[in-house]
């Protein structure tokens, strides 16, 4: 691999070289944490109601962060299992594309890399649960649990239960059924 009768086989690295991969390697971090932080807030602040539910039905506050944290940490393993192999080809297409016939990018990755990004996603997720495990411990069961959205004209699931006297020789049966009811709750009437 010679251009005009330069060696690319090496590349002199200094201090500014590595300074420039820590930088972009820091940024990905921070961009990686971030990622990470939002999702696990989201997915807390969407299921705030379940997760008063655990607490009111007993469960302590370190078994409502196992849960939380086991799930998250389920999704980040997956996230790493199809993370890894989709990069390789996402990067092996990208230097494809940006190909030129005077300058070939071999694409080398070694194994030890893979294993430094897998271990750096699951210890941003483990740095992330504890930024969450606080959010969880702040969840009051009683107010999530009062605090139902109602909206003028929401539809509600009402469970109506009818005992039926069966024609033959007198049978009882429970029959159950749900009723969706409009109710404007402005004006406190149903339709």
């Amino acid at each position: 691999y010679c251009l005009k009768g330069i060696s690319l086989t090496a590349f002199p690295f200094g201090l500014p070289e590595l300074f420039a991969v820590a930088l972009i390697v820091a940024l990905a971090g921070g961009l990686a944490l971030v990622v990470l932080f939002t999702l696990a807030n989201t997915n807390v602040s969407e299921r705030v109601r379940e997760m008063a539910t655990l607490k009111v039905l007993g469960f302590f506050d370190r078994e409502v962060h196992h849960y939380v944290n086991r799930e998250m940490m389920i999704l980040t393993v997956m996230g790493v299992i199809l993370g890894l192999p989709l990069g390789r080809l996402v990067g092996g297409m990208l230097t494809m594309a940006l190909n030129m016939p005077s300058l070939y990018f071999e694409v080398e990755v070694k194994p030890l890399s893979y294993v430094i990004a897998a271990v750096a996603t699951m210890a941003f997720a483990l740095l992330v649960q504890l930024f969450v495990n606080p959010v969880l411990d702040r969840i009051d069961p009683i107010s999530s649990l009062k605090s139902v959205e109602q909206r003028p004209s929401e539809a509600l699931s009402v469970l109506r239960v009818a005992v039926v006297v069966g024609e033959l020789g007198g049978e009882l049966r429970v029959e159950a059924e749900f009723l969706e009811l409009a109710v404007d709750f402005e004006a406190r009437t149903f339709h």
